[in-house]
């Protein structure tokens, strides 16, 4: 899931795949999933997770 979200961005940025907007903000959202996974994995509560990948958005922004 990560890497696949990452390959995705990886061939829009370098012209394989077109450059949707949509596309790319699916793309960005299972990236920020994929983290929140991660973290629940190693122990994180869903809601801290989820917490986490909205601060790491807004920071962003």
């Amino acid at each position: 899931m990560h890497m696949s979200s990452v390959a995705a961005l990886a061939l829009m940025d370098i012209g394989i795949l077109p450059k949707d907007d949509m596309a790319k903000q699916k793309a960005l959202l299972t990236h920020e999933i994929s983290h929140a996974i991660k973290d629940i994995l190693n122990g994180m509560s869903a809601q801290e997770a989820i917490n986490k990948m909205m601060e790491d958005d807004e920071e962003e922004d």
